[in-house]
């Protein structure tokens, strides 16, 4: 089939501005999952789990396929992801579900982000961050964490599906922030020498 058929007219474009609340919407009721997720039960926050994954997928499809997409709808959306999985690995920690290690390396990718975040604020580089789009790997790293937080809010006991999806995201994790420190370094030389040059 041809998407090209169901594209939204240029000139209407400016009507469905009116209508970012409807993704954006969807991206703040992640917030009121991760709220309720320390108080849940095992069976309720898997399904809080499936439910904050479907809005993260749910925003971002409205957003791209209806061109409702906002620098602010970008930051909320990375924001309310960021906040869910890290109230829940939190959880599990504190229940002893899983360790602090296990923490570092599955969240090596903002780790990474955080410390670009930091060298732009420092050396001003806000032309080359502003050049980092979100890269696959960060994505595939994101859509593991589900299921493996899945995996561990039913497990009862050690499980052989917790650990091959914890390395998995853990290994995804660390090759995302790899990733995106080369990315952003790339930028940066790249800023330098169109200064040099020009």
């Amino acid at each position: 089939m041809d998407d090209s058929t169901d594209a939204i007219p240029a000139d209407a474009t400016a009507g469905t501005r009116k209508w970012l609340w409807v993704p954006n919407g969807i991206t703040l009721l992640r917030f009121v999952l991760t709220a309720a997720f320390p108080f849940a039960g095992p069976m309720w926050r898997a399904a809080l789990i499936v439910g904050a994954a479907l809005s993260d997928f749910a925003d971002g499809y409205l957003a791209r396929r209806f061109n409702l997409t906002s620098w602010i709808g970008g930051i909320l959306d990375a924001v309310a992801d960021k906040a869910f999985i890290l109230t829940a690995l939190i959880t599990f920690i504190a229940e002893g579900q899983i360790q602090w290690w296990q923490l570092v390396l599955l969240l090596s990718r903002d780790v990474c982000v955080a410390f670009v975040a930091i060298y732009v604020s420092i050396g001003r580089e806000w032309s080359a961050f502003k050049d980092m789009a979100s890269r696959l790997f960060g994505k595939l790293t994101t859509a593991l964490l589900f299921p493996y937080l899945i995996a561990v809010a039913l497990a009862t006991e050690p499980h052989v599906a917790v650990t091959v999806l914890f390395v998995a995201c853990a290994a995804l994790s660390v090759i995302a922030g790899a990733d995106y420190l080369i990315k952003f370094v790339r930028a940066v030389r790249r800023q330098h020498t169109v200064k040099k040059t020009s």
